[in-house]
């Protein structure tokens, strides 16, 4: 931003809380760590007129790069099928083997890394 000359300061929102950052006195070196991807919500998706729960899409906050991914029912029972990255690698995309163990407002919880 030191490029910018009348920029004087820049707030970052970061985990919910802003933070004043001295843009022409920072150090060109200085770099936050960010926090790992927040999950944003799993949604169920069926076509119009479908019977069947299609598939599940766990929404992130930022592009992610999978390497392993479980979802679950709330008690723990596993949510099995083949996993894939959307378009833009903003959700993981389950095509579950049972489509029919889905529900409306199934409880879920995903884990992964």
């Amino acid at each position: 931003m030191k490029q910018f000359k009348d920029v004087n300061t820049v707030r970052i929102l970061t985990e919910g809380q802003a933070k004043a950052l001295d843009v022409q006195g920072a150090d060109d070196k200085a770099v936050s760590a960010i926090s790992p991807p927040r999950l944003l919500s799993i949604t169920a998706v069926k076509d119009k007129g479908a019977k069947e729960v299609e598939e599940v899409n766990a929404f992130f906050d930022r592009p992610v790069d999978v390497k392993e991914l479980r979802m679950t029912l709330q008690d723990g029972t596993p949510l099995e099928g083949d996993i894939y990255l959307s378009v833009f690698d903003m959700a993981a995309v389950l095509k579950p083997k049972t489509p029919l163990l889905f529900k409306e407002s199934l409880p879920s919880k995903c884990d992964g890394r």
